[in-house]
């Protein structure tokens, strides 16, 4: 919104590509695995809903039958991103490490992945990250803000990426695990079928299966070795699909295998404005704890917190 208002704008993210809440899980020749982050997004907001349809009508988004009718990025999540950056001045692997004020601009310090130093400055900050790195960032330019986004509580989740050489036939395209019975349950959220989903190019001997743990033990197990973690996930998810589909998942049938901590996969004490700015400071921030509404709608909260943002900065400058 910004960019088509004719304001400059420089995206810096620390990722290797942009998408947040919408990732991608890439090789690094750049060869899709997995979505690691949400794996499809509900709406219930009529503007957000508009933009949803505009996102059909260019190819990057459609229903994803399988899961209700719920939308995915096509022909991954972070298509979603790719789409609405064009020609925005967007960079990938740049860690904001200080932002502080000189002769009346903002001068922000930002290492480069390769390990690079360089400095931007700006006359207005947007901050979209996760709410206590923004506080950590502007902590001494604006009290105000620093204290609202130290009171957000965000919930970790482990992620496992799991690729088996079998096309795991009656595994539906997302299993809610809850009554199952066999102590799976205490561990794992819900299994998704990320080669069921729209776009996806789904290979006839094998599958993709992308699994959340559950938020109280991933809480328990924030710490947890990497190795360890996987071996727990990968165990669990075995014990899980031979249990409830009658599939035995073998040493030789585990193809790639990954795992992932999504550090901040939804608050659990939210913000209920959309965004908020200190307008002496000139600071907005935003980001999908925002007016959070619940996992499904996690997307949506942060599109209209963006949103809102935007507007805000739009009005401030004419």
């Amino acid at each position: 919104m910004l960019h088509r208002s004719g304001i400059n704008v420089r995206v810096l993210d620390q990722g290797y590509r942009i998408g947040g809440r919408c990732a991608t899980r890439r090789t690094h020749e750049g060869d899709v695995i997995a979505d690691l982050g949400a794996p499809c997004f509900d709406a219930d907001d009529p503007v957000f809903k508009e933009e949803i349809e505009r996102w059909i009508g260019s190819g990057s988004c459609a229903r994803w039958d399988g899961a209700g009718g719920a939308f995915v990025g096509v022909p991954t999540m972070d298509a979603i991103m790719d789409s609405m950056a064009q020609g925005v001045d967007v960079r990938s692997g740049c860690r904001v490490e200080r932002v502080f004020r000189h002769d009346g601009a903002w001068v922000v310090e930002v290492e480069r992945r390769d390990g690079a130093r360089m400095t931007e400055r700006c006359e207005r900050i947007v901050l979209a990250t996760h709410p206590r790195e923004a506080a950590r960032l502007i902590g001494e330019h604006s009290d105000m803000l620093s204290s609202m986004l130290r009171s957000v509580e965000t919930q970790c989740v482990w992620v496992l990426m799991m690729q088996i050489n079998d096309p795991l036939e009656g595994l539906p395209a997302m299993v809610d695990v809850g009554e199952v019975g066999d102590g799976s349950e205490d561990i794992i959220a819900r299994i998704i079928r990320d080669d069921h989903k729209p776009g996806r190019s789904c290979e006839t001997d094998s599958s993709m299966l992308v699994i959340h743990a559950r938020e109280d033990w991933s809480a328990a197990n924030r710490e947890l070795d990497r190795v360890e973690a996987q071996r727990v996930l990968v165990e669990q998810t075995r014990s899980l699909v031979s249990s409830m589909f009658g599939h035995d998942v073998n040493d030789q049938r585990i193809g790639d295998v990954q795992v992932h901590r999504w550090g901040s996969a939804h608050p659990v004490k939210g913000l209920p404005q959309r965004c908020e700015t200190d307008d002496d400071a000139r600071i907005v921030v935003c980001g999908d704890a925002f007016g959070w509404k619940g996992l499904s709608l996690g997307v949506q909260s942060a599109w209209l917190s963006g949103r809102a943002a935007a507007m805000k900065l739009i009005d401030t400058t004419g």
